[in-house]
């Protein structure tokens, strides 16, 4: 079983060719538990990345690590602690929210006991509780980023991958995402791939820039100083010094 206590997912050399284009270059990453921000121009190699990570994208070489074990090949016990977020969860429009969960403990493989409890927990925690029975499709876009939280953190979820989830929201459903996703930081490994700054102020520990399928720049927020993550971000992919 792989540990979970101070996990360390790590990419080593991973490289991603996508016929004469390059989408990921020789990429090698560590991550802790905390919230990492994943930031760069479009076709930077962000949505391959966490593609690789979660077993959606076959790297053609290198190595993905978790706790010093080799999970390249997507393990049983890798791909339970795994979860992932698009901007569009795939909810299915004719199930309520109750049966959305349910369809996540089957996915999952949890116990209807232990499922009805965590439902009951997770459901209070995104704001969902009294939605048991509307269908997904008259939930609101923030409602359903909501539900897909509640979802995804079912089972043994312990490393988060975040692709756009905030874009086509509203700023007050942005605040609340960025909450829920707060209080998941101490004890989850958190990719946050966004091309919305704004979503990493307060938010992020780390932010990693890649360009071109190659990492340009990884550094912890706390070492940027007074100035935004945009301003720094921006300034720095115009001049290239950091």
């Amino acid at each position: 079983m792989i540990g979970l206590v101070n996990m360390i997912l790590k990419v080593e050399d991973i490289t991603k060719k996508y016929k004469k284009k390059c989408a990921l270059d020789r990429i090698s990453l560590s991550f802790e538990e905390g919230i990492c921000g994943l930031i760069g121009p479009n076709g930077s190699g962000k949505s391959t990345l966490l593609g690789v990570l979660c077993g959606a994208v076959k790297p053609d070489d290198g190595k993905i690590i978790m706790d010093d074990k080799i999970v390249t090949n997507m393990p049983v016990d890798y791909r339970n602690m795994i979860r992932v977020l698009y901007q569009k969860p795939p909810l299915i429009p004719d199930y309520t929210v109750k049966q959305t969960m349910e369809y996540g403990g089957i996915l999952y493989g949890i116990e209807k006991t232990d499922l009805k409890m965590q439902t009951e927990v997770l459901l209070e925690k995104v704001g969902l509780s009294d939605c048991l029975h509307m269908k997904t499709m008259s939930l609101s876009g923030g409602m359903k980023q909501r539900l897909a939280i509640a979802q995804m953190l079912l089972g043994e979820a312990k490393i988060l991958l975040f692709d756009e989830p905030t874009a086509g929201l509203d700023i007050l459903e942005r605040l609340r995402f960025k909450k829920i996703i707060e209080n998941l930081k101490k004890d989850h490994i958190i990719i946050f791939s966004t091309h919305i700054y704004s979503d990493l102020e307060d938010l992020a520990d780390r932010i990693v820039i890649l360009e071109n399928g190659k990492c340009s720049h990884d550094t912890k927020v706390a070492d940027i100083g007074q100035t935004t993550i945009q301003d720094y971000v921006e300034k720095g992919l115009e001049t290239g010094k950091w």
